[in-house]
């Protein structure tokens, strides 16, 4: 009987110390917005935009996928960006044809020590070609 109680508090103490460290996994929600594009004197498209989130730290140095979506759905990556202190990002490529829409993705992003990890969450925006 004594065995039994043992392994119950040993058992039951598990459980805590797993709820406990999950516990401490905070999730921040992440905007991201595609302000525009703008053709360039160099045959090249600009477009451009910002991060937002309520938590400082999910606004910097995260990686922005710029991707082009034609009729069919099919996507295709256009560039790589990352953003700067402020959110801030911008990407440039080359002239595209067929595209209807131009989507902006920010991956998740991960900060924090072992045991209290924080993480952004990833977004993403689509941007309706004229």
């Amino acid at each position: 009987m004594k065995t039994i109680a043992i392994a119950l508090v040993i058992v039951g103490s598990l459980v805590v110390v797993t709820g406990s460290a999950s516990a401490r996994t905070k999730k921040f929600p992440t905007q991201i917005t595609i302000q525009g594009e703008q053709e360039t004197s160099s045959n090249q498209t600009l477009i451009d935009g910002y991060v937002d989130s309520p938590k400082a730290r999910c606004l910097s140095n995260r990686t922005v996928g710029i991707f082009a979506k034609d009729s069919t759905g099919a996507t295709g990556l256009l560039d790589v960006a990352r953003t700067g202190l402020g959110g801030g990002w911008a990407g440039r490529t080359e002239q595209f044809s067929g595209a209807v829409s131009i989507i902006a993705h920010v991956d998740r992003k991960r900060f924090g020590r072992k045991g209290h990890r924080k993480i952004c969450r990833a977004a993403e925006d689509e941007f309706f070609l004229p």
